[in-house]
């Protein structure tokens, strides 16, 4: 045992007999009880309430991410919906080889890009749709040749590039040379009759 720790438990010992410390104990042990009680009492409220703004807390986002989610959707819809008529509208103007050719001609001349050689072909009609087909030779700079690519989308007809070689043209090696492969969709019953 721990020298001196001999004559302090004797203490405790004596000091345990007195009915004061007894009662001073016991009065101890029902405080401590009363505030374990009590803390229980309080704290137990004070969790289900936040609990509660939790879940509320847990509903509102995800309110406000449906919500966020349709108004998304809905302008989704609203940029297709546009879209549609914008093909349906393209779809249903009259093409033919001359104002293609005209359409084609001026998208070149405002990129500033030379047309080498073209020739074109009508293709089977395939439900409901009958294709042109371009193939165009193109001559320029690379950035005006993209920009004329890109622009075939403001063509007042469904025109896609279906293939596109490109390769330099010459030895400045500025310049490069395009053969594009473009079809052009047009409904059956919009085709006009060819003239003569």
């Amino acid at each position: 045992m721990i020298p001196g720790l001999h004559p302090l438990m004797d203490d405790l010992r004596y000091s345990l007999r007195h009915p004061m410390v007894r009662a001073g104990i016991v009065t101890g042990i029902a405080a401590l009880g009363m505030l374990v009680i009590m803390a229980a009492a309080l704290w137990w409220p004070v969790r289900s309430e936040v609990n509660t703004l939790r879940d509320e807390i847990d509903a509102t986002r995800r309110q406000a991410v449906e919500r966020l989610y349709g108004a998304q959707l809905a302008q989704m819809y609203g940029r297709t919906q546009e879209q549609i008529v914008v093909l349906e509208t393209k779809l249903n103007t009259q093409t033919v080889q001359v104002s293609l050719l005209n359409h084609l001609s001026q998208l070149a001349k405002k990129h500033r890009v030379r047309i080498l050689s073209e020739s074109y072909e009508e293709g089977k009609p395939q439900t409901g749709y009958a294709p042109l087909y371009h193939e165009i030779t193109l001559q320029g700079t690379y950035p005006r040749v993209r920009r004329f690519l890109l622009d075939l989308g403001t063509l007042p007809t469904l025109s896609l590039v279906q293939e596109a070689a490109l390769s330099r043209s010459g030895n400045s090696g500025r310049s490069i040379k395009a053969q594009l492969r473009i079809v052009t969709y047009r409904k059956v019953g919009e085709i006009a009759a060819p003239s003569g």
